[in-house]
């Protein structure tokens, strides 16, 4: 039986199974195929195996598909620059996609500004008392997070640094639901302190100008209970950037940008193929929906304090090597971010490695497979060696691509992240996305 027809024989058998037709559609450089995966689900790639897609991706079988694929595909993450033909064949559209792909306009925004308050209690008053996740805030002072966010947070514990608090080192203070640990100035060292007095099995951690909604919490909480061996789940995530102010405001007069984040799941099984997809394509696993357990067995085999935020690498890495993540199309954080920022951090421990005279890699690299060894994972020293280095480089030249402009197949992946699609929304949910980004912005805003 030729391969095309194995695959015409799957797709009878698993009508549903889009990458069948994904495959078929490169075998046989066919957009009618394509398109039927796309009827089944826009996103065609994040959740594919990288080994299915390299044999979807061989060079020149189906430049027709392939062209198609990266077009419609770059905007739900970096898998479509597997599909790239070579610089300047295919362009990146950057205009607006929809209306929360670029800025709001002005009326959107006026009128979510005017309902602010009444969006965050309606929030507020969703919180499930019951909830079995926790949501941890890392915040250098407890009085920057906004108290009408903090009011739609189920579970919130404030995760800060004493000095600026000015309370003792390991102090916890719980106040109605809201507890306050104050620790020491490493982010990492107070989570893991923070840890200790968590009593659910889920956790999500976010920034003191972030907000996670609970809707997405509980339905994260349902997959990890049904899926042992599921990692972490992750949503539709949001980067807000500031509010403008004219005469600086863009020329339509908007005022407030919202972006989708990049979200990468890797849902392979293999061990091996899972650690390599993400040193390729992978993500912060900080935006999701993570099991306690992982995250303070992870800690334990922590980097030494000085490494400071490279430690935050380390447990991206350990957290795919411990199972499987998915994403469910649930909008899940909102990042506050300054008016410049990018969707990329700017200091990737590869930066830190040659610009100190600590080896920071080696350092990351000896944690990591102290934590496999421990863990009876068993994948090569040299798997370890190459994701951790090759990773962090990764997002390096991305890094560079976005922020200075280097035209460069990092910046082609990179740009079209600026355009990058939402999934159908409810009217409620876009009128919440707006407001939540103004709340946590309300101090730069006239609020009406």
């Amino acid at each position: 039986m030729s391969i095309e027809d194995r695959y015409r024989e799957s797709i009878i058998k698993n009508p549903k199974s889009y990458p069948f037709y994904l495959m078929l559609a490169c075998e046989l450089d066919d957009l009618h195929y394509l398109h039927r995966a796309q009827l089944i689900t826009a996103d065609i790639l994040s959740n594919v195996p990288l080994n299915v897609l390299q044999l979807c991706a061989r060079s020149g079988i189906a430049p027709k598909v392939h062209k198609e694929i990266y077009k419609s595909q770059i905007y739900f993450g970096p898998k479509a620059s597997l599909f790239f033909a070579k610089p300047g064949a295919i362009t990146s559209p950057t205009g607006v996609t929809n209306l929360l792909s670029a800025f709001v306009k002005p009326n959107a925004f006026d009128k979510a500004n005017s309902h602010m308050s009444r969006a965050m209690s309606e929030l507020s008053r969703s919180k499930r008392d019951t909830a079995n996740s926790s949501v941890v805030i890392i915040a250098r002072d407890p009085k920057i997070v906004k108290k009408s966010v903090l009011g739609a947070i189920s579970k919130p514990i404030i995760c800060c640094w004493h000095v600026a608090s000015g309370k003792r080192m390991g102090e916890i203070e719980t106040i109605g639901n809201l507890k306050i640990y104050h620790g020491t100035e490493n982010t990492v060292e107070r989570l893991s302190a923070a840890l200790d007095y968590i009593e659910t099995d889920y956790i999500f951690i976010i920034g003191d100008d972030d907000f996670v909604f609970d809707e997405f919490l509980e339905n994260g909480e349902r997959f990890l209970d049904y899926y042992p061996g599921l990692g972490a789940v992750c949503g539709i995530g949001t980067d807000a950037s500031h509010l403008y102010t004219s005469p600086s405001a863009p020329k339509d007069g908007s005022t407030l940008k919202l972006i989708r984040m990049s979200e990468n799941p890797i849902s392979v099984v293999d061990l091996e193929m899972r650690a390599l997809e993400w040193a390729l394509f992978g993500g912060l696993s900080w935006n999701c929906l993570l099991r306690k357990r992982d995250l303070v067995n992870i800690l334990h085999f922590r980097p030494p304090p000085e490494m400071a935020m490279a430690s935050e690498y380390f447990i991206d890495i350990c957290l795919i090597l411990l199972g499987t993540s998915l994403r469910i199309d649930k909008f899940s954080i909102i990042r506050g971010r300054g008016a410049d920022s990018g969707t990329y951090t700017v200091n990737p421990p590869v930066l830190e490695t040659v610009t100190s005279g600590a080896n920071v890699l080696r350092v990351i690299t000896n944690s990591v497979l102290g934590f496999c060894h421990a863990n009876h994972l068993e994948i090569g020293d040299n798997i370890i060696e190459w994701i951790v280095a090759y990773g962090s480089s990764r997002r390096f030249l991305e890094n560079t691509a976005f922020n200075e402009g280097i035209s460069t197949l990092p910046k082609a992946l990179s740009t079209g992240q600026r355009a990058r699609l939402f999934p159908e929304a409810s009217k409620e949910y876009k009128r919440y996305l707006i407001a939540v980004a103004a709340a946590l912005f309300e101090d730069k805003i006239c609020v009406k």
